[in-house]
């Protein structure tokens, strides 16, 4: 009788440790998912809301962080306003459990239909559901800056 309560009590710690301890496994196609849905935000904004926890951060080159989905869907929409699109071509993506670093480059369509690729390394920490917790997005704007400008 004794080794059976061992036996319940191992298995229910064991258990337990497993939910309490949940680790995210990050694999690629959640990543290419991810960048899907950020393509597809100018026209769809719900798509990228709907890969983000509530109270997720968005950081953008040098602009201020954006903190929550109401304001990270704010800061979208601002944005969308000065670009007609944008499509991301994903060259290295590293992944460390819940941590990816993507590089790759993103081409802009501008106001006027004009293309703007620019180099981009972006970062991701994400939850135990798959949901993005954290995105930095290391970004030089002022090639896209510039043209919108008309200084090309």
């Amino acid at each position: 009788m004794i080794e059976k309560f061992y036996i319940v009590c191992l298995v229910s710690a064991l258990s337990f440790s497993a939910i309490a301890a949940k680790q995210c496994k990050i694999i690629k196609s959640t990543v290419y998912d991810t960048f899907t849905a950020i393509d597809t935000a100018r026209v769809d904004l719900e798509a990228y809301q709907a890969i983000i926890t509530d109270d997720s951060t968005f950081k953008f080159g040098n602009w201020p962080a954006s903190e929550g989905r109401e304001a990270i869907r704010k800061a979208q929409k601002d944005f969308f306003t000065t670009v007609n699109g944008m499509s991301h071509k994903l060259h290295r993506i590293w992944i460390d459990e819940c941590n990816v670093a993507v590089e790759g480059v993103v081409t802009y369509t501008t106001k006027d239909n004009k293309q703007v690729p620019i180099p981009f390394v972006d970062t991701f920490i994400y939850n135990s559901d798959d949901k993005v917790r954290v995105v930095n997005i290391y970004i030089d704007i002022s090639p896209l800056e510039r043209h919108s400008s008309g200084d090309r």
